[in-house]
């Protein structure tokens, strides 16, 4: 599968305390190994070997660790931003790399084991705007729910709401994204792929598709714990689900 994966890894791990002081959220250790294998040996099972690296705080020690991919059978290059531009403004200052249209946003701190092909087919044959992988967890509060009324995939109603509680859909921190969402954005400037981007293409061609799961979330230190627990065997489950056809569709 050719598309060019965006991989957000800029920000400060600022909800895990002392632990994110001096080391980026996607280099985190989990089960004796950085957080960003867990997610290297999922994108290349799923033969999305193409991927830019945004990032920001502490980049020297993400590119020293991952440098250009090769010893997980990728190619990894960096799009760094001097000064914080958020999520969305980090996906516009990739742009002048050379990016695949459409191409994947990928959450540097969440895991979602959509399967990859299935999502970009029904991307191309919904002709959407940008597609969103939705988790189903048990409390929606802290992510913020969307509202979609088809049970496994369709046109998103509303998107990062955050009055309610209880279970629900979130974006799971993973999309694939036509060039045309990111064009107007304005270069070097603060803008918030959550707040300001994606709550806008509502109406406009945003469509969900639920993946089965396992969600694993290492923003805070909460999620961080129970994350040792999922991630060792989480490849096994995404495994799993694929071989038994339990995908969005």
């Amino acid at each position: 599968m050719t598309q060019t994966a965006l991989v957000l890894c800029g920000g400060r791990a600022t909800r895990l305390g002392s632990l994110g002081a001096n080391c980026p959220k996607v280099l985190m250790p989990i089960g004796g190994r950085p957080y960003v294998e867990y997610l290297f040996q999922y994108l290349r099972e799923q033969c999305l070997n193409e991927i830019v690296l945004c990032t920001g705080y502490l980049a020297e020690r993400i590119v020293e660790y991952c440098g250009d991919g090769s010893k997980w059978g990728l190619a990894i290059r960096y799009s760094h931003e001097e000064t914080p531009l958020g999520t969305g403004g980090a996906i516009k200052n990739a742009q002048g790399l050379a990016i695949t249209d459409p191409f994947w946003v990928i959450n540097g701190d969440t895991l979602m084991g959509a399967q990859l092909e299935q999502v970009h087919s029904d991307h191309l044959a919904s002709q959407a705007a940008a597609t969103l992988v939705l988790a189903d967890v048990g409390d929606v509060s802290r992510f913020g729910a969307v509202v979609m009324p088809g049970e496994r995939s369709g046109w998103i109603q509303s998107f990062g709401e955050k009055a309610g509680t209880g279970r629900g859909l979130i974006h799971a921190g993973l999309c694939l994204v036509s060039r045309s969402v990111v064009s107007d954005l304005p270069s070097g400037r603060f803008v918030s792929w959550e707040r300001d981007v994606l709550p806008k293409w509502v109406g406009r061609g945003l469509r969900g598709v639920v993946a089965p799961g396992p969600f694993v979330d290492i923003g805070t230190e909460d999620s961080l714990r129970q994350a040792h627990e999922v991630l060792p065997t989480w490849l096994d489950a995404v495994r799993s689900q694929a071989s038994s056809g339990t995908h969005p569709r």
